[in-house]
């Protein structure tokens, strides 16, 4: 019984992230701010990094 419940709260949380994704991927624009909750709500974490042609690398961390 336990283990059924585990996987089908797996399967649900991973039907959240997967719809939680698709619907980000759809959008026009998104900001920072959404990207990093949806990634958030997904056990992850959002890094911010610009690339310049001089192979300098700056990570942006003005974004709360």
């Amino acid at each position: 019984m336990y283990h059924a419940t585990r996987n089908k709260s797996t399967s649900i949380r991973s039907c959240t992230q997967q719809a939680a994704v698709s619907k980000l991927e759809h959008r026009t624009d998104t900001t920072v701010s959404t990207l990093r909750q949806t990634i958030e709500a997904m056990g992850g974490k959002l890094e911010l990094f610009a690339h310049f042609p001089d192979n300098t690398v700056v990570q942006i961390t003005q974004f709360g």
